[in-house]
């Protein structure tokens, strides 16, 4: 875990876990996007496994959701795991989309401990996982980086680090500069449909390669950077009004990508309505 950047309190907790072997049969790793903890996850299970032994399960299919199957598979693996007398680890990330049959298969493997196998669900969204899910596993909460070490581990000016709020995986992008500052900042500058659209296309283009999990966690990180930067735009007096104004439009446009339409699309209606209320003199007070 050497390796590893930041949470330097989870670090040692994990570590005097295993030294310990205090374990348990399942841990749940909860906090903001980009800070590592899907990667503390790995390191925890490498240090416990062997590579065969080891279980990444990912949301799946077009809905990006933890299926049935996939979890009553997860629960016979866990039982085998007893038979064959060796660790097995099973790492749940972007834990929270799970289908409510699937949290119901996985709270019956939770309810039966097996020796050897350790479950660690990964999530952004805890208060998405289901209460009696949460209740069988004790939380280990990860915190955001600092930008020191988020400037010291990508090698940029401590300026750049702090625009990313603690996320690795936001310094990354604002690095590539893709999504954020290269849509909105230049929203109000253009004012014809055929402008908004390609900046619909170019913001679609940032996207359109990753998985659908991915996709969505992505979008909903974009997302909180892109409320952050757009109130900071308008600088409105109405503030708490302009953020659910704003929030309105980000959920119309998740709902419409979750249901498949085209992420150009989406985006386009995202960005003329986003423009219709930052221009609007009524609504800026």
């Amino acid at each position: 875990m050497d390796q590893l950047i930041g949470n330097s309190r989870a670090k040692q907790y994990l570590e005097k876990m295993i030294k310990t072997e205090h374990l348990g049969h399942a841990l749940i790793f909860a906090g903001p996007r980009g800070v590592g903890k899907f990667h503390f996850a790995l390191a925890l299970a490498k240090q416990l496994a062997g590579p065969h032994d080891i279980h990444v399960c990912t949301p799946e299919g077009k809905g990006a959701v933890h299926t049935i199957d996939s979890l009553r598979h997860v629960g016979f693996e866990v039982a085998l795991s007893a038979h064959a007398g060796e660790r097995k680890i099973f790492i749940l990330d972007v834990a929270d989309r799970m289908h409510p049959s699937a949290a119901s298969a996985l709270l019956k493997t939770l309810e039966e401990p097996t020796p050897g196998a350790l479950l660690i669900l990964v999530t952004a969204r805890r208060d998405r996982i289901l209460p009696t899910l949460l209740s069988r596993a004790p939380t280990l909460y990860f915190q955001p980086l600092r930008a020191e070490e988020i400037a010291a581990y990508l090698r940029i000016d401590l300026e750049l680090a702090e625009q990313a709020r603690g996320s690795l995986a936001r310094a990354k992008r604002l690095i590539e500069r893709k999504g954020v500052p290269l849509s909105l900042a230049t929203l109000f500058e253009k004012k014809n449909g055929d402008a908004i659209y390609a900046s619909a296309e170019e913001l679609a283009a940032c996207f359109e390669e990753k998985e659908p999990y991915l996709l969505l966690e992505e979008i909903d990180d974009w997302m909180e950077e892109a409320l952050f930067l757009f109130q900071g735009l308008c600088r409105s007096p109405k503030e708490e009004f302009q953020k659910r104004e704003v929030q309105k439009v980000f959920q119309r446009t998740r709902e419409a990508i979750a249901s498949h339409s085209k992420l150009a699309h989406c985006f386009e209606f995202m960005l003329l309505k986003l423009q219709e209320l930052a221009l609007d003199p009524s609504y800026l007070g």
